[in-house]
C-alpha cells in the first residue's frame, strides 16, 4: 500500500481556494438567489440576537441576562446602522485597494442598481430608493415598512385579547382565592407534595 503523496493536502488547499472563481456571477436578478439570500440574513439575525445571547446569557448569573440581552440587541443595532452609513462603502466602494473600498459611498452616494447585487438591491435600493418609480423615496419605504409593523402588531394584540376573552369565559383563568390558598394540588389534583 502506497503512503499518499506529501503534498496533496496543499493541492486541496489550493483546489479550495481557487473554487469560488468558478462561481461567476449572473446578468440580472434570480428570485432564487434573493430569496436565499434573504432566508441567509434571516438566519444570521437568528444567530446573533436570540441565539448569541442566550448563549451568553447562559454564562452570567440570573440576574445579568437581562444586560447581557440588552448588550448583544444594542450591538446589532449599533453593527446594522454603521454599515448603512460606511460599512458599505468600506466593503463595496471604488478603490485601488482590493482590501479597503473607501468612503466614497459613505450614505449611499452613487449608488444606483447597476452597483448593486442580490440582496442590496431589496434591501438597500429598496429603503433608499434606488431604481424605485418616481414619488418613492426612503421615506416613503420606511412609512411602509412602519405601517406593516403596526398592522401586525396590532393584529396580533387584537387576536391575542380574543384568545385570552374565549378562555376566560370557557374555563376562567384565575382560580378562587381560598384555592389559591389551600394550593392547586390539594384543590384540583388531591394530591401532597409533603406530608408534614
Amino acid at each position: 500500500m502506497n503512503p499518499a503523496p506529501r503534498w496533496s493536502p496543499w493541492l486541496l488547499a489550493l483546489a479550495c481556494a481557487l473554487l469560488p472563481r468558478l462561481a461567476l456571477a449572473q446578468d440580472g436578478l434570480d428570485a432564487a438567489n434573493t430569496s436565499w439570500i434573504l432566508t441567509s440574513t434571516a438566519l444570521v439575525l437568528f444567530m446573533t440576537l436570540p441565539g448569541l445571547s442566550l448563549f451568553y446569557a447562559g454564562l452570567v448569573r440570573t440576574r445579568n441576562v437581562l444586560s447581557v440581552l440588552m448588550q448583544c440587541f444594542s450591538i446589532a443595532v449599533m453593527i446594522s446602522i454603521l454599515w448603512l452609513l460606511v460599512g458599505y462603502s468600506i466593503a463595496f466602494g471604488p478603490s485601488e485597494s482590493a482590501w479597503w473600498g473607501g468612503l466614497g459611498k459613505a450614505f449611499f452616494q452613487g449608488v444606483g442598481v447597476d452597483s448593486l447585487d442580490v440582496f442590496p438591491v431589496h434591501g438597500v435600493g429598496g429603503i433608499t430608493g434606488t431604481g424605485m418609480p418616481d414619488g418613492m423615496s426612503m421615506g416613503s419605504q420606511l412609512l411602509v415598512q412602519v405601517t406593516g409593523v403596526a398592522a401586525i402588531g396590532l393584529y396580533t394584540g387584537a387576536l391575542t385579547w380574543l384568545i385570552v376573552k374565549g378562555v376566560d369565559a370557557t374555563m376562567g383563568l384565575r382560580v378562587d382565592a381560598d384555592e389559591e390558598q389551600m394550593g392547586l394540588d390539594i384543590t384540583e389534583h388531591d394530591e401532597k407534595g409533603y406530608s408534614m
